[in-house]
Parts: C-alpha cells; sequence; structure tokens
C-alpha cells in the first residue's frame, strides 16, 4: 500500500501514521513548504502577497511546479512500477486543491469566465439560522486580499464583485484537480490495469461559496458537509451500461462505508460492524458496504432499501463566534458545545449541546436547526420551531441521539 499524503496535522499526530496505515512511507511534495508563501500577484498590487485568490505561472513558482503536479507524477511512476511487478495494490492520492490559498495554474481560469459565474441567492445569515451554527470564515480573512477589504466580524459580507472571483478561482482549481486525476485515469488505462482496479473519487468535506453568508467548511450545513463519492468496480460499473451512461444511488451514505465497501469489491473478508463492543473487537469498521446498495441500482431498485443516512459534527467555544479562541477552529480544550447532525433522504437535523470531557450534554440543548430538503434544498428554512414538523423533529432527534451512543 502506498499513500500520496496532502497533509499532516494535528487530526493524525502531525505524522503519517506509520507503521500502521502504509507499506511505503508515504509521498509528500517538495514544493509543499511553500503552500502558504508570498507567491501571489495581482494587477492592483505588483508585490507577492500570500492571498486567497492566487493564480500562477506554474514555472515561475517555487521549484517550478506545484504540489498536486507532484503527486500526479509521482502516482503514475507508481503506477508503472507496480505494473511490472504484478503485485496487487491499494493507492490513496491526496490533492490539495481546491483547498486554500486557491493557488492554480492561471490558465485554468478561462474554463470560468467571470460573467458566467452566479451567485447564490441567499448571500446573508438566514434570520432563522442559530448565531452558535454561524461559521465567521475566519481562515478566509487571514488572507491579505481578503484582509484588504475590511469586512465587519463575524456577519460581514463579501460584495458581490470579490465573491466572483473567488468563485471562479474555486471552480478553476477544481478544474485544474480534475486535470490531474484525468492524467492518472490515463495511465491506468495505458497500462491495461483498469479491468482489474477498483477506483473511487472522493472528496474530504464541501466548501461554502457564499451561501448563507458563508466560506469555507465550518458548519453542518450539506454544502459543507457533502462531498463526491464516485465508484468504479471492475464487473459492475460497466454491467449492461451503454457509453456515457452512469447509475447514481440517491440516498445518504458515509464516507465511513468506503472501508468495508472497497473490502468487499476486491473479495476480501468482511469487516464486522464495531457496535457497542468496539473496544475489544481487533479489527472492525463503523460504516457498511455499500456494495448491496450498488447491486440494487443496478437491478433498478427492485430490493426494498433499508433507511439509510449520514453524521456529521462540529465543535464550537462558545454560543457566539469569536476570533479568540476561534470559533471556526477551537483547540480542543476550548470546545465547550457540539453541534450533532443527521442527514436523511428528506432531512437534515442538528442539535448544539454542551460538551465537556468527549462527551455531549443532550439535556444542555443550546439551539436546534431543521431543514426539509424537499422544500428547501438549499437549508435557508430552519424548520426547528415549526409545529407542523414537531413529530418529525422528535423522531430526528431520538434517531440522532441513539447514534451518537452506539459507539
Amino acid at each position: 500500500m502506498f499513500m500520496l499524503s496532502w497533509s499532516i496535522g494535528i487530526s493524525s499526530n502531525y505524522s503519517d501514521d506509520q507503521p500502521y496505515s502504509w507499506t511505503f512511507p508515504p509521498f509528500h511534495p517538495k514544493s509543499e513548504i511553500y503552500k502558504d508563501s508570498k507567491v501571489c500577484i495581482t494587477k492592483d498590487n505588483p508585490f507577492p502577497q500570500s492571498n486567497l485568490v492566487c493564480p500562477v505561472e506554474t514555472k515561475l513558482q517555487p521549484d517550478g511546479t506545484l504540489p498536486d503536479i507532484e503527486s500526479t507524477y509521482e502516482a503514475i511512476q507508481f503506477l508503472q512500477r507496480t505494473r511490472l511487478s504484478g503485485i496487487p495494490f491499494f493507492l490513496a492520492v491526496g490533492f490539495h486543491k481546491p483547498h486554500i490559498p486557491l493557488k492554480y495554474p492561471k490558465h485554468f481560469k478561462k474554463f470560468h469566465p467571470l460573467d458566467k459565474v452566479l451567485l447564490p441567492n441567499q448571500r446573508r445569515k438566514p434570520p432563522g439560522l442559530p448565531i452558535v451554527a454561524w461559521n465567521p470564515w475566519t481562515d478566509l480573512r487571514e488572507r491579505e486580499d481578503v484582509k484588504e477589504l475590511n469586512i465587519s466580524f463575524p456577519f460581514g459580507v463579501i460584495k458581490d464583485k470579490q465573491a466572483r472571483l473567488i468563485i471562479q478561482s474555486y471552480y478553476a482549481a477544481v478544474s485544474y484537480v480534475d486535470d490531474l486525476i484525468g492524467l492518472i485515469l490515463k495511465e491506468i488505462i495505458h497500462l491495461q490495469l483498469d479491468k482489474t482496479t477498483v477506483i473511487g473519487l472522493i472528496g474530504d468535506h464541501g466548501w461554502s461559496l457564499g451561501e448563507h453568508g458563508e466560506w469555507s467548511k465550518y458548519s453542518n450545513f450539506d454544502i459543507a458537509t457533502r462531498v463526491p463519492l464516485i465508484l468504479k468496480i471492475p464487473g459492475l460499473s460497466d454491467r449492461n451500461l451503454k457509453i456515457n451512461d452512469y447509475n447514481t444511488v440517491d440516498v445518504p451514505v458515509e464516507l465511513v462505508d468506503l472501508f468495508p465497501t472497497l473490502v468487499d469489491a476486491t473479495g476480501l473478508q468482511s469487516i464486522r460492524q464495531c457496535g457497542s463492543k468496539s473496544k475489544t473487537t481487533k479489527l472492525c469498521t463503523e460504516g457498511k458496504s455499500l456494495l448491496p446498495l450498488i447491486m440494487n441500482a443496478l437491478n433498478n431498485g427492485t430490493k426494498k432499501e433499508e433507511r439509510y443516512f449520514a453524521l456529521s459534527q462540529y465543535p464550537r467555544p462558545g454560543e457566539y463566534p469569536t476570533l479568540k479562541p476561534n470559533s471556526d477552529k477551537p483547540k480542543l480544550k476550548e470546545i465547550k458545545i457540539m453541534g450533532c447532525s443527521i442527514r436523511t433522504e428528506r432531512f437534515r437535523y442538528t442539535e448544539w449541546c454542551g460538551f465537556q470531557n468527549f462527551s455531549i450534554n443532550w439535556r444542555d440543548t443550546k439551539a436546534c436547526e431543521l431543514y426539509d430538503h424537499y422544500l428547501d434544498p438549499m437549508e435557508n428554512l430552519n424548520l426547528s420551531e415549526d409545529k407542523i414538523y414537531f413529530e418529525i423533529r422528535k423522531e430526528l432527534s431520538n434517531m440522532l441521539r441513539l447514534q451518537w451512543n452506539t459507539y
């Protein structure tokens, strides 16, 4: 097993989790040390800055490259070596972009003309949104080009002109990575590995682009928690499908489901679910294999589906947004409130509760959110106090607490 890592941070104890996760040492691009360097130049400021929006000329960057380009070519070389050896492999490739800063080869902007960039309809804090749920996008405020806008904290709004520039660069960064993914897939086909290789494409989180007046990822909204999950499984993905056809599963699943799904898809022994005995089980998973769901979709949904849902959570140091402590990125000892959220096919329900010593105090509920995706797919209307939804809220609250207390 081999990994191309995109970051080392506190969540991994500033390590690569060696030797538990990977057979070979993970690859880290040399140019990633320049991630936040002052290399961004704009027509209004010829002096290099550390900006949010940062289209660049690749050959003029330190080392003449960018981290994701380095990772791509390392992945291609790994595939070439593996093809020659004939040994089964697991390869994980992590890309930086579109994480901030939005630094990418500038020619990708042409695919997203500024006059074609659309802004979200709701660009201010919805009136029913609890203040504890608000994400003041502190990471953007640290960038020099955003600082120059002098936006009031915590509820100030980025003006439309600057918002379009940010959205354009986010899309361009996505196109940049999409192009690199295409190079890897092209090599897989060239090496004739496509018929025997399970391929998965996932993201680690979503990102707000002005929806609700928010930016970045620090919330329980769908826009911040929903991610792509695309699987190509030899013998299944191409079964009875015409060229350019594809099958989708439109129910909520979780990224923890990916591990048991890949295990089953490769014919290995299935992994048991953890349940309440996870501390005494040698190997288990909190996810469940999606293979039955995929098979059902391929059979046009002839089998009755079990109920699927997805859980997410986000911490806060207090009920009101603050810079110190950072309400978007509180340290563990600063966390006083936890936002616990459940997403079903129709609803998203969130409870913000007291949190202490790794424990959620369900009796200390600060605020609730309930969104009906049949009526409000962008989650602008909080229905948690609507009497019509009283029974639905009660049922979702019970589901949420039951799932959190299972593990």
